[in-house]
């Protein structure tokens, strides 16, 4: 059997070395992204002078937020009547929800991981047979 190493002391009480800090998540919708911030410990944020640690905030658009690289891009969608419809992305082959999204106004092109037929949900109008990698003009949707 081995024996445990004794760990080193840290100088300080356990409530002051045992957490670096602390995280604040901040959600900004109008530029639809959400910044990560990473604060040392004991430190006032509503301060002007207080800084989180170096390298921080981390930000991230909501389109950035994926992870998964796009093969192919579908024809952009053109809404009338009608601004931030909720789009969602299906793949006809499996009739799996690739993705959803509120779109940021009325024009948004939609990207695909796989190539294939998709089917197209603008709010309540559906658009099927919209091919990956299909080039011309864009899909009108009217209300």
């Amino acid at each position: 059997a081995v024996a445990n190493p004794t760990p080193e002391r840290a100088t300080g009480d356990a409530l002051t070395t045992r957490a670096a800090g602390f995280g604040v998540v901040r959600i900004h919708k109008l530029a639809r992204s959400t910044s990560f911030e990473c604060w040392p410990r004991n430190v006032d944020v509503s301060d002007p002078s207080a800084r989180p640690y170096p390298g921080w905030p981390k930000t991230v658009h909501q389109l950035e937020n994926d992870g998964r690289e796009p093969v192919a891009w579908l024809p952009e969608i053109s809404v009338k009547g009608r601004s931030n419809c909720v789009l969602q992305v299906l793949r006809e082959e499996t009739g799996e929800l690739v993705y959803a999204i509120r779109m940021d106004g009325t024009r948004f092109r939609p990207k695909v991981y796989v190539q294939g037929s998709y089917t197209l949900h603008v709010d309540e109008r559906v658009i099927t047979g919209v091919q990956a990698g299909a080039q011309g003009r864009a899909l009108s949707v009217e209300f």
